[in-house]
């Protein structure tokens, strides 16, 4: 007896990969489908941080620490720009230090995650955009211990905060934001012009010293717009308010949270105009 065979018809699909001019909704969902991959990159760039170091995590802590204690004896004792004691100077001046550190670190990063990753780039696909994601989790990372280690001296030192530290999470998130469009921007124009491993720490740095980090930058009603423009001078001067137990200066949170959403839009416009070009010339 002879059977009956079924008809079965295969089918198959074929997906293209083609360069966009901008960014889609498929672009942005993909990157939740790679979620695995970002967390393994991410995960691997924290291991590299602390691998074969003597200090481990204590590197998270000296940069800012370092930094306010020089800032403490220079600008607080010798210059006389502490108002009260040098410890309430330091309490001052260290939380302000670590999200500049977060910011900083984030954008020197993901600026040169790219270019450190170019093998990757060069043979398998998978949304570009993961690879200067994934760089901000080690400077986050660092940014949670040193802020852990921030809470615990506050709560030695018997520092009460008022209740408009309940915008700190906002503060943060601000500059996650700002830090992470800028880091994209420049990761997409490193590939193209190299000049940028250059151009960024000293940007920084110029940057650094227009932000009131380690001292007071009272500007006038006239020139706030122009020196707001600088997203950490909102998020910083509002930190500093709200560990003087001060309220919040409203004008410069609005142009952070401007400009940080500006930041954002402009650096996944760059980064997927020039997206195409990344495994031809990196």
């Amino acid at each position: 007896m002879q059977g009956v065979q079924p008809n079965i018809q295969a089918t198959a699909s074929t997906v293209i990969i083609k360069p966009r001019k901008s960014l889609a909704i498929s672009d942005i969902t993909s990157i939740w489908q790679f979620r695995d991959l970002l967390r393994t990159l991410a995960a691997r760039d924290i291991q590299i941080r602390y691998k074969q170091t003597f200090l481990g995590a204590f590197w998270a802590l000296l940069q800012p620490l370092a930094t306010t204690g020089v800032a403490t004896v220079v600008f607080g004792k010798i210059l006389g720009l502490a108002s009260g004691s040098l410890s309430n100077y330091f309490l001052a001046v260290f939380p302000a230090m670590i999200i500049w550190t977060l910011f900083s670190t984030i954008i020197t990063t993901t600026s040169n995650a790219l270019v450190a990753n170019a093998e990757m780039l060069r043979k398998i696909y998978f949304p570009r955009l993961i690879i200067p994601l994934s760089a901000a989790g080690a400077p986050l990372l660092d940014f949670m211990i040193a802020a852990i280690v921030l809470i615990a001296v506050m709560a030695i030192t018997g520092v009460t905060l008022p209740l408009a530290a309940l915008f700190i999470p906002l503060l943060i998130l601000i500059t996650l934001i700002a830090a992470v469009g800028v880091g994209i921007m420049l990761a997409a124009l490193t590939v193209v012009y190299r000049d940028f491993r250059l151009i960024v720490p000293f940007m920084l740095q110029l940057t650094f010293f227009l932000t009131p980090v380690l001292y007071d930058l009272p500007i006038s009603d006239r020139w706030q717009p122009l020196i707001s423009i600088n997203p950490m001078y909102g998020i910083i001067t509002n930190f500093k308010n709200i560990m003087a137990g001060q309220s919040l200066s409203t004008t410069p949170l609005l142009y952070a949270i401007i400009i940080a959403c500006i930041c954002l839009t402009v650096g996944l416009s760059v980064f997927s105009r020039v997206e195409r070009k990344f495994a031809d010339i990196v």
